[in-house]
């Protein structure tokens, strides 16, 4: 209830507030802690629960608005507690809301970007097969991850669609090494001509 999903940098990035409701993020103030007066993201997994998956809460990530202050104490923050190589970003959706699934399973694939800014651009754009990694890199437990979300809905390939600067262009060269290495079927979106991403007509 606290994150204001109408905030000025929202709007500047295109994020709306139905996105930001889907996918728990919103601007944070008068909260005491490091991720206070920033854009956060609630960071959800999923658990059993009477036998049925169900989203838990594991954390929030925060992105402040104030280059000074990124400049001081850096442009992202979350609590000490939070791995973020051992998580998935959105992967509650993914698994739980009918869109994401739908999308997942008519077309095979799972789309990998690297932030919370990146799923909420597509979210808004109406793809939500989608999930992140928390920067330019793919960690082997997040593969795993991505391989029990194969198991769960027939996933036959993941599309990494990292930013197209020298870092994202590295890590998702990495990235698609890892998992080729772990039988995953996986492309790069950046260089080549297979864009069928979107969501279904």
């Amino acid at each position: 209830p606290r994150l204001v999903p109408d905030h000025p940098e929202l709007r500047k990035r295109g994020i709306s507030k139905e996105t930001c409701k889907y996918l728990g993020c919103g601007y944070l103030s008068g909260y005491k802690g490091t991720i206070n007066e920033r854009i956060v993201f609630q960071v959800r997994g999923v658990e059993r629960r009477g036998g049925q998956l169900a989203p838990v809460i594991l954390s929030h990530i925060g992105r402040t608005v104030d280059d000074v202050r990124a400049d001081v104490e850096g442009r992202w923050h979350h609590f000490a507690h939070f791995k973020k190589h051992l998580e998935l970003y959105n992967v509650d959706k993914v698994l739980l809301d009918s869109r994401a699934r739908d999308q997942v399973q008519r077309t095979g694939r799972l789309i990998i970007v690297e932030g919370c800014f990146d799923v909420a651009k597509l979210v808004e754009a109406g793809i939500y097969n989608v999930v992140a990694t928390f920067g330019a890199h793919l960690s082997e437990e997040q593969v795993k991850r991505v391989k029990w979300i194969a198991e769960q809905l027939g996933l036959k390939e993941t599309i990494l669609w990292y930013d197209k600067d020298t870092a994202g262009r590295e890590g998702a060269k990495k990235a698609f090494d890892l998992l080729k290495a772990n039988a995953c079927e996986a492309s790069v979106f950046w260089g080549s001509r297979d864009s069928r991403v979107a969501r279904s007509p």
